[in-house]
């Protein structure tokens, strides 16, 4: 049996200011989030019309960068794949227009250990994630978490 979980991220700003979702995904790689998905890089395409179409290709991070920029410019929903340093655990990242972050935690998914039903050990996720909201007046208005099992 499968399980699903994800988790979002509402951020706000005291003088409502958006993140774009480049400066987001930016200070995610900064922050130790790697882009390595299986020796692929994988996104949604531009033109990808909420399709979930996701690309895996071997491009570079600059390349990718462009072509989220392009996407945010016309106002399509930004997705990529990233994995947390070395730990081949990670998930699918998408940015909606509005500043969301919607984490489906589908690769490698941590579990806490000795508990029957392998929960997902949402702490391991959120040490890892929250620090790199910090930033600029940036808050986390909200998280939410949800797990199908």
């Amino acid at each position: 049996m499968s399980v699903s979980a994800y988790l979002e991220v509402k951020l706000s700003h005291p003088q409502m200011k958006k993140m774009s979702s480049i400066k987001l995904i930016q200070r995610l790689l900064n922050y130790g989030w790697d882009l390595n998905d299986n020796g692929k890089v994988s996104y949604l395409p531009l033109g990808d019309n909420d399709e979930f179409a996701w690309r895996a290709e071997s491009i570079s991070s600059e390349s990718l960068l462009a072509i989220l920029n392009e996407k945010e410019q016309q106002g399509e929903l930004v997705g990529i794949v990233l994995t947390w340093k070395d730990s081949r655990v990670g998930g699918d990242f998408l940015v909606y227009k509005d500043g969301t972050l919607s984490i489906s935690l589908s690769i490698n998914r941590k579990i806490i250990e000795d508990v029957e039903g392998e929960i997902t050990d949402l702490n391991w996720y959120l040490v890892k994630l929250l620090p790199v909201f910090k930033c600029d007046g940036w808050q986390v208005k909200s998280f939410s978490y949800e797990e199908h099992l």
